[in-house]
């Protein structure tokens, strides 16, 4: 059967490539034999207008708008299924441009088609599509979907000539941020250019989501070696992170073949060429990534010291991630620059999952020489507080936890800093890594080794990723938080609320100060809020008081019932009935579910 899909969307921040441009995404029609998969007409709908709304130059227009032109025009759902309708109706809500397609269903593969339209000539812009296999599926193809929709819309210059993305205005008293990526780009590091490539516009999006939002410049410098290529390449600060974007998607990795690379040529021109603020009030990070020392050539005088001393005039942190196959070499050269201009260095951390012949699925954590079973480590650091039930030690990276571990132990976190107040005990010693002394950690290293997994890994290897983008984005949200005393949700948890509805009770942990003050509020007044937030299976789990807890850093707090979709809403007895279903079925990366509750205390972490 056929039915309309009505996807309410969207019109753009007034940005600078955008300004004035109103774009609306109506009607995707489903093909299907039967009605089996008439449910996705709401979910799938709601899932693209949460994934498009929170991009930060995109908002939603509004349901009753649409809706209110739909019915003076006698439109129903089914009426816009045509581009020359789609373009009609754009002209009538006086629209720029309009997105719309169709789901298609064949023997439980799914293919979803969109297409931008020209409003004013009624041409085809462009188009994007995905598909899946099954409906396991489905959040992948439509996260896919609204990614290419994204770049469609961006990359559309509507004849006006390129004008750049700008995600915080420079000149508006914003704190202002200057970040800088020093990328070996020789063969054996096309991992880790690919995640540069992949999540690059999210960690600029993570970085100007603090309170306030700062204005971000990102620079790049990619290198090799004498012989290849070419030894160093740069691309200046510049705001626009689309024009960054654009230079990364054209990095491939190439040339090597020897273990060392040009590093002392990329600190040279990095921190001598590129266009660094000049304000000390400008928190300066560079991020140093590679797998090979320095190359030394009998004709090459910049030096490890020249380079410190000269972040140091500039004022920027370099913050050195070794990736697999560094040499000890090479460490003590990123170490040593590190150190010496207030960052760290830092194993990147990969993590490869196996399933063996029983269908047992065991992830192991790589980080230097050491490999660690992801789950008895995460339960040992829990257990110790220095990160959450709900946090991904993965994503944090052991080390790091480690060195946060025996640095609160040894007195040596500020617990004053908003980087701690967002962060933890991890978030200190990020923003302010030259607080550790020496004997911390070297107790953390001996301690982190004393984790490592000794046992045999076996089984099938099933994927293979890296945390690149999480380290990056905890780094630059420590700094600014404490340089600049810019506020973001970490993970931390700084409060827990008790909400009540009906006769059931829950805590549920708040990481965002934010939303903390929000709560605050709605405790004192006792009126109801509506709340989402990702659910975990408690069963098996050791002292668990009900079937369902509520996971850390997962909770939003909502301005009305209109922000919570219908697919999303459930009462917290429905959620305690299949928390199997309700820990993995929801929207967004956090699996959010909603519900309408009182807040009845609070209570504070220290």
């Amino acid at each position: 059967m056929r039915k309309a899909l009505l996807f309410v969307l969207l019109g753009l921040l007034a940005l600078p490539v955008l300004a004035g441009v109103r774009i609306g995404v109506l009607y995707f029609d489903v093909a299907a034999p039967d009605d089996t998969y008439d449910y996705l007409s709401t979910g799938m709908a709601e899932m693209l207008m949460t994934d498009l709304a929170n991009q930060p130059d995109m908002t939603v227009v509004e349901r009753e708008r649409l809706d209110q032109v739909l019915a003076e025009h006698s439109l129903s759902g089914s009426g816009v299924t045509d581009p020359g309708t789609a373009v009609e109706l754009g002209r009538i809500l006086g629209l720029d441009l309009m997105v719309m397609g169709s789901l298609t269903v064949v023997e439980g593969s799914m293919r979803l088609d969109a297409q931008v339209l020209f409003v004013e000539s009624g041409e085809v812009a462009g188009g994007v599509r995905a598909e899946t296999t099954d409906t396991g599926g489905v959040f992948e193809m439509v996260d896919l979907v609204s990614r290419q929709l994204v770049d469609k819309i961006r990359s559309l210059r509507y004849g006006k000539g390129y004008t750049p993305v700008v995600f915080v205005d420079p000149n508006s008293g914003a704190p202002r941020v200057d970040v800088a990526f020093f990328v070996d780009t020789t063969g054996s590091m096309g991992d880790e250019i690919d995640v540069v490539k992949q999540e690059m516009r999210k960690i600029a999006v993570n970085i100007a989501q603090g309170t306030p939002a700062p204005a971000v410049r990102f620079a790049i410098v990619v290198y090799r070696d004498r012989g290849d290529e070419y030894v160093t390449q740069l691309t200046d600060f510049t705001y626009d992170i689309l024009a960054v974007q654009e230079v990364i998607d054209t990095i491939y990795a190439g040339g090597g073949g020897d273990e060392e690379e040009s590093v002392f040529r990329a600190l040279d021109d990095g921190l001598n060429e590129l266009s660094w603020d000049t304000d000390h009030e400008v928190t300066k990070l560079a991020f140093l990534l590679g797998d090979a020392g320095p190359h030394e050539y009998s004709d090459e005088y910049y030096t490890l010291d020249d380079a410190v001393d000269d972040a140091n005039d500039v004022g920027v942190s370099i913050f050195a991630i070794g990736c697999s196959g560094l040499s000890s070499y090479g460490e003590g050269a990123f170490k040593q620059v590190a150190f010496g201009t207030n960052g760290f260095f830092e194993y990147l951390s990969y993590r490869r999952t196996y399933v063996d012949d029983s269908g047992r699925v065991a992830s192991y954590i790589y980080e230097g020489d050491h490999v660690y079973d992801e789950e008895a480590v995460h339960r040992e650091l829990a257990d110790s507080g220095v990160i959450g039930e709900d946090t991904s030690v993965f994503d944090v990276g052991v080390t790091r936890a480690t060195v946060a571990e025996e640095a609160i132990e040894a007195g040596e976190v500020d617990k004053d800093t908003e980087a701690y107040h967002s962060g933890g005990a991890v978030g200190g010693v990020t923003a302010s890594p030259t607080s550790v002394s020496d004997d911390t950690r070297d107790r953390a290293e001996t301690v982190a080794a004393e984790r490592a997994y000794t046992g045999e890994v076996s089984g099938t290897e099933t994927s293979v990723d890296n945390n690149l983008d999480k380290l990056v984005t905890q780094v630059v949200q420590s700094n600014v938080a404490s340089r600049s005393g810019v506020t973001y949700d970490m993970g931390h948890t700084q409060a827990r609320i008790q909400v009540r509805q009906g006769d059931t009770e829950y805590w549920i942990p708040v990481t965002d100060s934010r939303q903390l003050a929000r709560l605050e509020e709605a405790a004192k007044t006792g009126e109801t809020v509506w709340l989402a937030a990702g659910v975990r299976d408690t069963a098996g789990e050791e002292d668990a008081e009900a079937p369902i807890a509520f996971r850390s850093g997962s909770l939003s707090v909502l301005d009305s019932s209109a922000d919570a979709p219908t697919m999303t809403q459930r009462s917290l007895a429905d959620l305690e009935k299949d928390p199997t279903y309700y820990e993995s079925n929801g929207l967004g990366d956090e699996n959010q579910w909603s519900f309408e509750a009182q807040v009845t205390a609070i209570e504070y972490m220290e």
